[in-house]
């Protein structure tokens, strides 16, 4: 699952969620080495230092992304008994990484920083906007975007604990979330995307 596609993987490697249990239902099919270090992470990662910035063991790391890549369950029976939060983290970053494709896929990156520069001293506006371009999102790469970004707020709001403001959960997830279709940034294009990034989170 690992360097796939998001929309092929979840046909196989995948389990449904409803990614706003506490509002209306919004079911989707996620990638399931997202959900088990997701759910991982937030039952045994809240206020952990340096959360998503600290590495784990690589050894541990390539240990369990084996077992999500490997069939037939892949990794949906996994414990991660035996490996720490920052393992987990990793995990989730690596595969995000691998993805052919960032979250925002490229075809829509220049629309997330339009979005961005015309709206940022519009808050009510800004979000408005945001929400009206995730629908040109493929369904898959929106129901990881709505995870991921509920998932870093989370961290977000214990950054007084994790020392992981949203701007420095920007600066680690914007490459997996914002890239530049050809991967050329200047420092100046890069910093703006992490800004897209953490107004996002």
């Amino acid at each position: 699952i690992f360097g796939v596609p998001v929309s092929s993987s979840i046909l196989y490697a995948g389990v449904e969620i409803n990614i706003r249990p506490d509002e209306e239902c919004l079911c989707y099919t996620m990638p399931v080495v997202i959900v088990k270090c997701a759910e991982y992470l937030r039952e045994y990662a809240q206020g952990t230092k340096g959360i998503f910035r600290v590495n784990g063991s690589a050894k541990r790391v390539n240990e369990i992304q084996a077992l999500f890549d490997s069939g037939p369950d892949y990794g949906q029976s996994l414990s991660f008994e035996s490996y720490t939060v920052h393992d987990a983290a990793n995990l989730l970053r690596r595969y995000l990484n691998s993805l052919p494709e960032p979250v925002i896929v490229h075809q829509l990156y220049y629309l997330f920083r339009k979005v961005y520069e015309e709206y940022q001293q519009d808050d009510e506006g800004l979000i408005r906007a945001f929400q009206a371009s995730m629908v040109y999102l493929p369904r898959a790469h929106q129901a990881l975007l709505i995870y991921i970004l509920d998932l870093l707020a989370f961290f977000a709001e214990q950054a007084d604990q994790t020392l992981m403001n949203t701007t420095n959960l920007a600066s680690v997830f914007q490459p997996c979330i914002l890239a530049h279709p050809h991967h050329e940034l200047s420092p100046e294009e890069y910093k703006a995307s992490q800004s897209v990034v953490a107004c996002l989170i």
